[in-house]
């Protein structure tokens, strides 16, 4: 193989791995959304959850592009369903937290440009996400 498809392997795992976290953090914020407390706390939370299912779209959509394939993922039945609203709070902002890392290193480690940009990008949003995440976790701890 050569070091560009090296490279161009390496980024599909790493954005397949993406996609996955994407997906199961997203399964998790929709479990949360009906026991948000406030209206508003409900719709930033949905906000959050739309957000993770576009950044989903966005990453399979680049994974074709790059690939040629559409990437097909089935649920595996390890979904997180958590059984208090707090332990689901915990779980979304370690999962954000670490995807925001995962997605940094990401880019860090392509030379493909606009792969590099999308990387940052995503990265950004999961730490937007998790500071949201972590506001309402305060509210109710």
């Amino acid at each position: 193989m050569t070091n560009g498809n090296e490279q161009k392997a390496r980024i599909l795992e790493r954005m397949r791995t993406a996609i996955n976290q994407e997906r199961l953090v997203g399964a998790c914020l929709s479990s949360l959304i009906d026991e948000t407390k406030t209206l508003r706390g409900r719709q930033k939370i949905g906000e959050l959850r739309n957000d993770s299912v576009s950044l989903e779209k966005d990453l399979l959509d680049l994974y074709e592009t790059l690939s040629g394939n559409r990437l097909s993922i089935e649920s595996d039945g390890t979904d997180m369903r958590p059984s208090t609203y707090l332990e689901g709070l915990r779980y979304c902002i370690e999962s954000k937290l670490n995807a925001a890392e995962y997605n940094q290193r990401s880019a860090d480690l392509t030379q493909i440009s606009h792969m590099k940009s999308c990387f940052y990008r995503i990265a950004l949003d999961e730490l937007r996400h998790a500071s949201w995440l972590q506001y309402y976790y305060s509210l109710y701890k």
